[in-house]
């Protein structure tokens, strides 16, 4: 494994580069006379490693600039929602044809697609989906690509973020790392690599205004051929209006109450767990919060608060997948009856299933009966049967419980009928 680090390299110069600022005004600016600027100083880390792979495109290039969603259509968009469709179909996600109407079928398939790709499932066409749409479906350079780019969502003033571009090459040489940030600061890296290899080069940087920025890298190797792809775009905050120091917790399941300690909390709190804004929230104090982690898919999300005092730190909590739990906690029953006797049998389930749960009892004498009950989330339901026996004996009704997807628990009860 080749492994190359290099440091506060100095900046290059290229031609001017397009780039949007915090407000998204696009204006040109070189790169070359970032060197001045103390942003040239970040720190740059390059590494490589033996481990390319390769995918070819064979779509014609889809280049989007509206923020397409839900409604949206082509008379409006300059025709873009029908090159969205068609790209989708394209690549496997729709598999109905373009109808320039933004509907169901298409959010869908963007939810797919957006989820398949590592981009976080919004359901709109925002610049980080445009731009992966663009680097699948145009011509890249040969040889050279940006594979992925790991980015902060959110950043305080002043608080140092730091983002990861990782790039396949088959070319020898130098590459060369540049980077825009969207507050005029620029820097860049070169690194010698051999055939084949997949690099690494690591940024870090600071803003010193609140707003949303798109940070845009650019690779290049030494025969001048680029590549280009923006970054997850990160909202930087001004500090200490509201702010969270600590979580109850910062790992759990869905359904689990977590309280959040910090400061400028009010009525008006609004609490997210990645892009979801929380349905569950109990405003404790100015200080404390309390919130249900929703149902999400397993996976890392930021928590933060937001509300009339700005947009709060972001905590990073682990939402881990939840095992099915069915079982019949107890059961109420007669041990002896006479012949022709109503017998009441009362079945406790413990479950952490939401929707119905269906019960069943086999009496023992071939009757058999259902009941379908529903069951929320983490409690405890009953159900209550009667049923006489006309024959003496002893019996052994079975009651079963199941959700059915497959799960279940049953509990038998002996019970003696004598005249």
């Amino acid at each position: 494994m080749l492994s190359i680090i290099a440091a506060k390299l100095g900046a290059f110069a290229i031609a001017p580069s397009l780039f949007f600022g915090a407000y998204g005004q696009p204006s040109q600016t070189p790169v070359a006379q970032a060197e001045t600027s103390h942003y040239a100083q970040a720190k740059v880390d390059v590494r490589a490693n033996n481990s390319a792979s390769w995918k070819d495109a064979e779509l014609s290039c889809t280049e989007l600039e509206h923020t397409l969603r839900l409604g949206s259509r082509d008379r409006n968009t300059d025709g873009e929602v029908s090159e969205l469709q068609t790209f989708l179909r394209a690549e496997g996600y729709l598999k109905s044809q373009p109808t320039g109407y933004f509907g169901f079928s298409t959010l869908r398939a963007l939810w797919k697609f957006q989820s398949a790709e590592g981009l976080r499932t919004t359901g709109i066409v925002n610049a980080d989906t445009q731009a992966k749409i663009e680097a699948l479906s145009c011509d890249t350079a040969e040889g050279i690509e940006i594979v992925g780019i790991s980015a902060p969502a959110s950043l305080m003033i002043g608080e140092e973020g730091t983002w990861t571009v990782n790039v396949e090459s088959q070319t020898e040489g130098n590459l060369r790392y540049s980077v825009i940030w969207g507050d005029e600061g620029a820097e860049s890296a070169s690194a010698r690599l051999a055939t084949a290899v997949q690099s690494s080069a690591t940024f870090t940087h600071t803003y010193d205004t609140a707003g949303t920025y798109t940070p845009k890298f650019t690779v290049t190797d030494d025969e001048g051929t680029s590549v280009t792809e923006a970054a997850a775009s990160v909202t930087v905050s001004a500090e200490a209006d509201v702010e969270i120091t600590s979580l109850s917790k910062t790992s759990g399941y869905a359904g689990d109450s977590v309280t959040i300690t910090g400061s400028g909390f009010t009525n008006e709190s609004d609490v997210y767990v990645g892009n979801e804004a929380v349905t569950d929230v109990t405003v404790n104090s100015d200080t404390s919060i309390t919130f249900t982690v929703p149902a999400l898919k397993a996976g890392n999300y930021d928590v933060y608060v937001v509300n009339e005092n700005g947009t709060s730190n972001a905590i990073r909590f682990d939402l881990k997948s939840k095992a099915v739990r069915i079982s019949i906690s107890s059961i109420d029953a007669p041990v002896r009856l006479t012949v022709n006797q109503e017998g009441t049998w009362t079945v406790n389930a413990d479950t952490n299933l939401s929707g119905n749960l269906q019960y069943s009892v086999v009496w023992g004498d071939e009757g058999m009966m259902r009941k379908m009950l529903g069951a929320e989330v983490t409690t405890q339901t009953s159900s209550t049967f009667t049923h006489s026996y006309a024959e003496e004996g002893t019996y052994k009704p079975t009651f079963t419980i199941s959700d059915g997807a497959g799960h279940s628990s049953s509990v038998s009860a002996t019970v003696v009928v004598t005249q």
